[in-house]
């Protein structure tokens, strides 16, 4: 189950290289990773789906069940900064 979580972060990050290759500030310094990005999505993606049903299930538990977590520690690590930000003022 831990390996189908990481391969899950792993392909989050390769869709975000090809999504900021786009942005105008990383220029074609990320161009370069597309290729690389994609084929490590398909691996990734490859090993996810031969991992079985009870594990795919068991991970998608997991992550329909720490998703409001995730959504409750957001919001907490913004109230610092607004907090600040209106005590600046």
């Amino acid at each position: 189950v831990s390996v189908v979580l990481c391969l899950l972060v792993y392909v989050y990050a390769c869709i975000a290289v090809w999504h900021y290759d786009r942005s105008p500030s990383s220029g074609a310094r990320l161009r370069g990773y597309r290729p690389l990005a994609v084929a490590a999505m398909f691996v990734c993606l490859f090993v996810i789906i031969r991992g079985g049903a009870s594990v795919l299930v068991i991970s998608a538990c997991i992550i329909l069940l720490t998703y409001p977590l995730y959504q409750f520690f957001k919001r907490s690590a913004l109230r610092p900064a607004v907090l600040t930000q209106v005590a600046d003022e």
